[in-house]
């Protein structure tokens, strides 16, 4: 019992950094657009440097054979699919709708884990963990002000947003089996090389420079070490888990776009805040007492 809480606890504490970690991306950037960067640069670049971070974290850790290191087995193309429609999803769906309902419905990922877990029969969720799931989803929705963006919603933008969910829901529960294999970073290297080759298409959108170079890296490596630590904690908890507490990550970002940005809080996405941790915390309780 004692070895579980500790696990649970470890994985806590990785999840929240990895989220600490996510949640500087967004306005690192947008510091990048700001210097010339296109969204080909930044999705390539990132995507390659967050591969050399899980390469670097296999030569640390001695895991992986350098003959077995570029070996594409059907995993590692459908979770690259997968990244690469979340990404594009994510991308083009802000053409349709705006940027706060994308990010409250790509973050319905959560309850798309929690469907399909009590579909095939691995769980039988509680009222709580349902309350908790949905008031998260809330609380995220109010910390991006979602309320402010709704004057224009395209069903079409919608569709691609969920699409990016969905996507997103699919490679945590792919990452989920391998990690207990004590093969995601292997696995996970392979897809983010495959997936900035499969994201070349962007360059047929708008060109590929190496404008914000340095912003880009950065953001790359932020992403890299939050993927490293999503992976570890993925062997020792549940995807659903990770997939619920990731939704801290919205906090982050805003206190980032504050502090670096200077974008302004307000009351309502202080309310989300509180909405996210209060049913984080709800969920470990009665979790921890059933």
């Amino acid at each position: 019992m004692i070895g579980k809480v500790s696990e649970n606890n470890l994985a806590i504490l990785l999840i929240l950094t990895a989220a600490l970690s996510y949640g500087l991306y967004p306005s690192i950037t947008k510091l990048a657009y700001q210097q010339g960067a296109t969204v080909a640069t930044v999705v390539i670049l990132s995507t390659v440097v967050r591969a050399a971070v899980l390469r670097m974290a296999l030569l640390y850790l001695q895991r992986e054979r350098r003959r077995q290191l570029l070996s594409f087995d059907r995993v590692t193309v459908i979770a690259s699919v997968m990244q690469v429609a979340s990404i594009f999803g994510i991308l083009f769906s802000v053409k349709f709708i705006s940027p706060e309902v994308m990010i409250t419905l790509v973050f319905t990922h959560t309850s798309m884990i929690l469907l399909y877990n009590t579909a095939t029969g691995q769980i039988s969720p509680s009222i709580m963990q349902l309350c908790t799931t949905l008031t998260a989803l809330l609380g995220v929705s109010c910390i991006v002000n979602v309320f402010n963006g709704f004057e224009d919603v395209a069903i079409f933008g919608v569709l691609l947003a969920l699409t990016a969910a969905i996507a997103t829901a699919i490679r945590f529960l792919l990452f989920e089996k391998l990690a207990r294999e004590d093969v995601s970073l292997a696995i996970g290297f392979r897809v983010m090389l495959l997936a900035s080759v499969l994201s070349l298409p962007l360059c047929l959108y708008e060109p590929f420079t190496f404008d914000g170079f340095f912003l880009i890296l950065l953001s790359g490596l932020a992403l890299g070490l939050g993927t490293v630590l999503t992976f570890y904690a993925l062997s020792l908890v549940s995807a659903l888990k990770i997939s619920l507490f990731l939704k801290v990550e919205p906090i982050f970002t805003a206190i980032y776009a504050f502090f670096i940005l200077g974008n302004a809080l307000h009351a309502v996405q202080y309310v989300g805040m509180l909405l996210v941790l209060g049913s984080l915390y709800a969920n470990e309780y009665f979790e921890r007492r059933a």
